[in-house]
């Protein structure tokens, strides 16, 4: 539904920063920022709103559509966060800032493809690091726990506690 946006108003939102508004929840983030120019009435007939999609309604402001999203809008959308970012972008909090680019259908598969792997990666680190022998010089008590995880090319040493 791009085309119902104003080019200078897509050129905007693409090359643009946006932050997370205050007023943003599980059903949408409202993002602060340039406002986007659509071509004509920004309503239209309502369809279907998934999760990640980018409505631009009449304030020009973009909404990103949460978990908790309608299942239905009557607003353009503009672009749609692509699934292996969905868990990093539910993590922002309001006052974070993003900004959104392109991205080919062979691109986000691909990357819904490395995220995948990278998650099974770290199940079988888990079940490897809960079925090794315990040593008792070594031994955590129970509500905490400790592990070095690699992910992403990166090493991390991670410790918890349960309270």
């Amino acid at each position: 539904q791009e085309a119902l946006i104003a080019p200078e108003g897509v050129e905007c939102f693409y090359s643009s920063s946006y932050r997370v508004g205050p007023d943003s929840d599980r059903m949408g983030y409202r993002l602060q920022g340039p406002v986007i120019r659509h071509k004509e009435s920004p309503d239209m007939i309502s369809d279907a709103v998934p999760w990640g999609a980018i409505q631009v309604p009449g304030n020009g402001l973009p909404i990103i559509m949460m978990a908790d999203c309608q299942t239905t809008g009557g607003y353009p959308k503009i672009a749609g966060v692509i699934n292996a970012d969905l868990g990093l972008l539910s993590m922002m909090l309001p006052g974070d800032y993003l900004s959104f680019r392109r991205c080919a259908v062979t691109e986000a598969a691909d990357a819904s493809r490395a995220l995948k792997g990278d998650l099974e990666r770290i199940r079988v680190l888990l079940a490897d690091h809960r079925s090794r022998p315990k040593d008792p010089s070594r031994e955590i008590p129970a509500d905490d726990g400790a592990m070095l995880l690699k992910f992403g090319g990166e090493t991390f040493d991670v410790t918890w506690r349960i309270i």
